[in-house]
């Protein structure tokens, strides 16, 4: 065999190594990316155990035990979260100072005497 010969062969063989070690590590990236994090999962056992959680409670205890827990949970809410406080605080008076306290954090818009909160960015509907 003649060195380029050689050569031609060689480089085709090591080009072609190269390129299923390229084609391996695409399919084990996109196996591994398919896998939900450690977080997803999480987010999913929460979100499972709350719904399974609520389905109990309302299934399971008398309306006052009901307005009793999740006003417990509202004040544990309010207590947790300085930015909730402040919107307490900057609302006393007025509908209009509460509608302004709200802007903060929040979207938030009148329609007659009721005022609508929306905490993301969704467009007004």
């Amino acid at each position: 065999m003649r060195r380029n010969e050689f050569l031609s062969t060689a480089m085709k063989g090591s080009l072609g190594c190269c390129g299923l070690v390229v084609l391996d590590n695409a399919a084990q990236t996109a196996a591994h990316a398919a896998e939900p994090s450690d977080a997803d999962r999480e987010k999913e056992f929460v979100k499972n155990w709350m719904s399974d959680l609520f389905n109990s409670i309302d299934a399971e205890l008398d309306e006052e035990t009901k307005v009793r827990v999740m006003a417990g949970c509202g004040r544990g809410c309010f207590r947790r979260f300085q930015f909730k406080q402040d919107i307490a605080r900057l609302s006393k008076g007025s509908v209009e100072s509460m509608v302004q306290a709200y802007t903060k954090n929040f979207e938030v818009w009148q329609e007659g005497t009721l005022v609508h909160v929306r905490y993301g960015s969704e467009n007004k509907q």
